[in-house]
């Protein structure tokens, strides 16, 4: 979203503005998504990741708070009126559930979920935290998926929450480098 939102940002720059509250408003679900996969998943987990995952939820709502506020100040209105903004960004984008793409993805899980496990069989904790850093860059929901079943093991319960710390901040790194590079200034 942020990669597609950014570069439709350059084209169309009247639109910035919603599509830069779009990829702040994702950004902000996604800890609290993450919160509660992981926690079904895997329950010990949730008092690890609580901390570590609140705090970007909290500070993602404050940001969004700001431009809800002003825009209310200002004209009595949510940003840009009504939802209708975000109709033509549905337009040439993939549908998510078609069946080549969802096996795709099946198949990209199972080698990430062999994949975790192998490096933290051969290089152990270390690895397993440097591989959700550059996992967490593109799939979170792969690295919530095989952190939840290392966190199987009580043990490494706080490793795995530790791991999906990792992720999450690295997905957010990734997303501001490619609004700040690919997005219109006013986005």
């Amino acid at each position: 979203m942020a990669f597609s939102f950014s570069r439709r940002s350059r084209v169309e720059p009247a639109l910035a503005s919603p599509l830069a509250i779009g990829v702040a408003a994702a950004c902000t679900v996604l800890p609290v998504r993450v919160l509660i996969v992981a926690t079904v998943l895997q329950s010990t987990l949730f008092r690890e990741l609580l901390p570590l995952l609140g705090a970007p939820f909290v500070l993602g709502v404050a940001m969004l708070s700001v431009p809800f506020w002003r825009a209310r100040r200002d004209t009595g209105k949510t940003p840009h009126g009504n939802a209708a903004v975000a109709t033509p960004l549905v337009n040439g984008l993939q549908n998510p559930l078609a069946l080549g793409i969802s096996i795709q993805m099946a198949i990209a899980l199972q080698l990430v979920l062999f994949i975790i496990a192998w490096v933290h069989a051969t290089v152990g904790d270390p690895g397993v935290l440097a591989s959700a850093g550059l996992l967490g860059l593109t799939d979170m929901d792969a690295l919530t998926l095989s952190m939840t079943r290392l966190a199987e093991d009580p043990v490494q319960t706080h490793v795995a929450a530790i791991a999906i710390g990792i992720g999450v901040l690295a997905n957010t790194f990734l997303k501001t480098c490619i609004v700040l590079i690919l997005g219109a200034r006013q986005f």
